[in-house]
C-alpha cells in the first residue's frame, strides 16, 4: 500500500534529530545514514508514491541536513 502521512512525518522527524543531534555532537556517520534513507524517500516521493501531505517539510528537513557541513557542527 502507500506510505501514510505519517510516514513521512517520521522521516522528517528523524531528520530533524539528526540535523539537532549533528550541532551537538559534531557527528555526521548517523545523520548520513538518515541522509540515505530519506533520499530513498526522496526517490519514492518522485515517483508518486506517497501523497502530497508533508512533502515540502520532508524536502526542506532533507536539503537542510545535507547542507550541514563539519563547520556548521563546530560552529
Amino acid at each position: 500500500g502507500e506510505p501514510l502521512e505519517a510516514d513521512v512525518t517520521k522521516a522528517y522527524d528523524g531528520l530533524l534529530n539528526a540535523a539537532e543531534g549533528l550541532v551537538r555532537a559534531s557527528d555526521r556517520s548517523s545523520l548520513n545514514d538518515l541522509i540515505e534513507k530519506a533520499e530513498a524517500v526522496a526517490a519514492e516521493i518522485a515517483e508518486g508514491k506517497y501523497l502530497p501531505d508533508g512533502q515540502e517539510a520532508f524536502q526542506a528537513a532533507l536539503d537542510a541536513a545535507k547542507a550541514l557541513t563539519k563547520d556548521d557542527a563546530q560552529a
